[in-house]
């Protein structure tokens, strides 16, 4: 079951992404393609991070994985 979060406090999609991830990349075109803004934190660079992408993802390690910033 997907974890729900609250929306981003600046109204910004958080996007967390890996340069080997396919479909992090697929996912930021769609959301580039439909005007969504979306901030873009890369795992690899912020390696702090994989505890929050694990929560999101309950428990597995994809990284594409976004946090919507409204309903």
């Amino acid at each position: 079951m997907p974890i729900t979060e609250p929306p981003a406090a600046d109204g910004v999609a958080i996007v967390y992404t890996h340069p080997t991830c396919g479909y992090c990349g697929l996912l930021k075109e769609d959301l580039i393609k439909e005007g969504v803004p979306f901030r873009e934190i890369d795992a690899s660079k912020e390696p702090d991070t994989w505890a929050e992408v694990e929560r999101l993802s309950v428990g597995a390690t994809i990284t594409s994985v976004m946090v919507r910033a409204y309903g």
